[in-house]
């Protein structure tokens, strides 16, 4: 793509030329689009700019092999990484020394600073075979630095005067996005819990999945998708939860992506270990002291109940603790070490 061709039919000034001439229709891209059209031959130019760096940025554009073009040796998408601190004498393509306007070459040969040839038949991007350049690809859209970019470059169409590609970067998308489980006192979740792990973008998103806990696990724990929704299991370890008193615990699953925008995503997942509602103490069963503890919490029909300790026992929810309620108990009484039935209180 350097070369010149002759004297009297040179090729077209790069894109970077262009744009810092002021002869190029640039246009900046921040969101995820489908289907832009790059058309050759009018200095249409596509510009992904550094988040901090004014010095560092990528350009698009279209070539073909007419016109000032027509003894180019390729035709299709042309991808420029721009660096103006940079010198095109130095061909290292280290963080320290590599070109100002370097050709992100589709096939990853690296001929132009290899000094193998001025440009080739594999170095612009066109289908079928080089449909995709981002941070997920080789060559990569990465930065000088080392660091990812989010600028992905998909679905470019096959070669001609307009082409047509998509741009953004992949976003992880959890669904759900937190997971609620009750058990009863003594028992292990009777099933496991799953949720998908999908890309907003038809491009490759790798992921791993890790969790901070030891009382479930999630399988698979990596994958690669590239849009649509991967299932994950959630796996309780029910014998242990059957061992927990009553209460809400929690655990987190983190699902991971290099080079991705959004990582990491979360996943709040919540189990409530319960048991029926006039076992007040917890123990799985409803027997004498349970009764003794809604005795003493008794206020008496249409009396309001202001004990802060005594909430639990307003079990038909009237306010008051009275005849009413103690029929409920009497319903659930199980006695000592009996697991009361958890429909009692329904």
């Amino acid at each position: 793509m350097s070369y010149y061709h002759s004297y009297t039919n040179p090729v077209e000034p790069c894109a970077y030329l262009k744009d810092l001439a002021g002869w190029a229709n640039t246009t900046l891209l921040t969101t995820s689009q489908t289907g832009l059209t790059a058309t050759a031959g009018v200095n249409q130019v596509y510009k992904f700019e550094h988040p901090t760096l004014s010095n560092e940025y990528y350009l698009i554009e279209n070539r073909q092999e007419t016109g000032r073009d027509v003894a180019m040796n390729d035709s299709g998408l042309a991808i420029w990484h721009i660096d103006t601190t940079g010198d095109n004498d130095n061909q290292e393509m280290t963080p320290e020394s590599h070109y100002e306007c370097t050709l992100v070459q589709a096939d990853g040969n690296w001929d132009l600073e290899n000094d193998v040839n001025a440009g080739d038949s594999t170095d612009l991007y066109k289908a079928p075979t080089f449909t995709e350049c981002g941070p997920y690809t080789y060559p990569n859209t990465n930065w000088w630095d080392g660091s990812p970019s989010t600028l992905g470059i998909f679905a470019i169409s096959a070669s001609g005067p307009t082409m047509t590609f998509s741009y953004g970067s992949p976003r992880i998308v959890l669904d759900p996005v937190s997971i609620e489980r009750d058990v009863y006192l003594g028992e292990g979740p009777e099933s496991n819990d799953f949720f998908t792990v999908a890309n907003e973008l038809p491009i490759p998103l790798t992921y791993t999945i890790t969790d901070d806990t030891d009382w479930l696990s999630v399988s698979p724990t990596s994958g690669t998708t590239s849009g649509g929704a991967d299932t994950i299991e959630v796996i309780y370890d029910g014998t242990t939860i059957a061992g927990w008193p009553r209460g809400h615990y929690t655990a987190n699953i983190t699902v991971s992506a290099g080079d991705v925008l959004n990582s990491p995503q979360t996943l709040a997942v919540t189990l409530s270990v319960l048991t029926v509602a006039p076992d007040f103490d917890g123990d799985y069963d409803v027997d004498m002291e349970d009764f003794g503890h809604l005795q003493l919490c008794y206020t008496g029909s249409g009396v309001l109940l202001i004990d802060p300790a005594c909430q639990d026992t307003d079990l038909d929810r009237d306010l008051d603790v009275d005849q009413l309620d103690f029929d409920v108990l009497y319903g659930c009484l199980s006695g000592t070490n009996v697991p009361a039935p958890r429909e009692c209180d329904d």
